[in-house]
């Protein structure tokens, strides 16, 4: 038995979509060891939120699940939240 709602899941894929667009913009980073997200460009939260809502005005169909551009801000702002300098796999080898 899974436990996660349907909402559960629609705030999952607006945090991935913000995500993303981050990633796109260059302000989050993938680590391509072990695919943590990492903050690659403090700063940029406002041009983050600025690209999404354009996309969210323009019916991109990667915002439909949006419901509203607070939604948007608040999806680019969770995305941002609390990100790593560096992604955790960087310090394995050290001793």
């Amino acid at each position: 038995m899974n436990s996660t709602h349907p909402e559960e899941y629609r705030q999952e894929g607006l945090h991935n979509t913000a995500t993303t667009i981050a990633i796109e913009m260059e302000a989050l980073a993938q680590c391509e060891n072990c695919d943590e997200v990492v903050n690659n460009h403090s700063g940029m939260k406002d041009r983050v939120r600025d690209e999404a809502l354009k996309r969210f005005r323009a019916k991109n169909p990667r915002m439909k699940d949006f419901r509203d551009e607070q939604e948007v801000e608040d999806a680019v702002k969770g995305a941002l939240k609390n990100t790593a300098e560096e992604c955790s796999c960087t310090n394995e080898g050290d001793d």
